[in-house]
């Protein structure tokens, strides 16, 4: 459940950027300017907001209790971090950096192996990034040869905010214009050239005329609307939208067990996360078109609304198939509503986790083939 942003819709599709380019020449700057700017951050990251910006402008430096750098941390600490996130920051802001300015040690080796055993191949060596990286550190993303520049881990690095090496502090004197890079940094800068190297390729194949079009009638929040969907799920909408087929009918048993589990789910906090997963299952996405569940559209792009079909191909230890391409589950011929129930279940745990075809099948070699 990853939306794309209303605020990189309007750099992705060219509204004006209201002078969220950052500039690193803003000494002087009152706190009202900084706050009118950073009122954008709280779109954006309303904890930070609040807990970082907010109560800055607020409060004396002093009252913080420890020296405040002029950065903006990547990522995650180094010791919540693994190799595998080599080259991907994991917060806002995180660039892929080049390994000319760091070093590290290696990590320790795997655990030895039977000498009858074949010995592993020890883990490449992650090099972390240094602790201050600047702009100028990223890499162009125009590498075209394999592998190309080796990654580095982000690690603990913090990105500079004004350029620099990332030893000036903020004070009551500049906490203006940190507040007013940090800001425009977050909401902007960090994905920068990520956003800037998506809109080639969507100018690539839609023409600017027809940008413009849509710029005239629509907003960025429409647009992200329009291509990330809604959040919220509506189990009344959804039922209500609901098509049956293979001799469904709304009032048939395994009908109404499947909406009495889906509700059970939505009416607890524990539980109602499984609603996406089930959306997601059943459709590919995990979120709602505008306009509600009578939008679906199916791999055509055609309309094609939310169905149940009878699993007559399925045992009653079948788990339920999902074809997705036409937003429709197979509900195979359970005998009770606790057994529908806890299949649904297992079936969303399993799609989370792995493929098994014979899972929900009690230990029998029957194929549902």
């Amino acid at each position: 459940d990853l939306p794309l942003h209303p605020r990189a819709c309007a750099f992705l599709f060219g509204f004006p950027r209201e002078d969220a380019v950052i500039a690193f020449d803003m000494t002087g700057r009152s706190a009202e300017a900084a706050a009118a700017k950073a009122a954008a951050l709280e779109e954006v990251d309303e904890d930070l907001y609040r807990s970082k910006v907010k109560w800055l402008l607020a409060h004396p430096v002093a009252e913080l209790g420890f020296e405040l750098p002029f950065t903006d941390p990547l990522g995650v600490s180094e010791d919540q971090s693994t190799p595998s996130e080599s080259g991907r920051g994991a917060g806002s802001g995180a660039e892929t950096v080049s390994s000319s300015s760091s070093s590290s040690s290696p990590p320790p080796l795997l655990p030895s192996v039977p000498s009858t055993a074949e010995p592993l191949k020890e883990p490449p060596t992650v090099e972390p990034l240094p602790a201050v990286v600047r702009l100028r550190d990223r890499l162009p993303g125009n590498e075209r040869s394999f592998p190309g520049k080796k990654l580095l881990k982000v690690g603990a690095s913090e990105v500079a905010l004004d350029g620099a090496d990332g030893q000036r502090q903020v004070t009551d004197e500049n906490k203006a214009e940190f507040v007013e890079v940090l800001a425009a940094w977050r909401t902007f800068g960090a994905i920068e050239c990520q956003i800037e190297a998506m809109g080639r390729g969507l100018r690539a194949v839609v023409p600017e005329a027809i940008l413009d079009e849509l710029r005239g009638l629509l907003q960025p929040a429409e647009i992200s609307q329009l291509l990330s969907g809604l959040g919220e799920i509506d189990v009344e909408d959804w039922q209500r939208h609901a098509a049956y087929t293979h001799g469904f009918a709304p009032d048939s048993d395994l009908v109404v067990w499947f909406w009495r589990t889906v509700r059970g789910w939505a009416a607890t906090a524990e539980e109602k996360g499984r609603l996406p997963q089930l959306l997601q299952f059943v459709t590919g996405s995990a979120r709602v078109p505008v306009g509600g569940f009578s939008e679906l559209v199916g791999f055509n792009g055609a309309k094609h609304p939310f169905t149940l079909s009878k699993g007559t191909h399925l045992t009653p230890q079948s788990l339920p198939m999902a074809h997705a391409c036409i937003c429709t589950l197979d509900l195979p011929p359970y005998e009770d509503f606790e057994t529908c129930r806890e299949k649904l279940t297992q079936m969303l745990a399993m799609g989370r986790s792995h493929f098994d075809e014979a899972a929900g099948r009690g230990g029998t070699d029957d194929s549902d083939d």
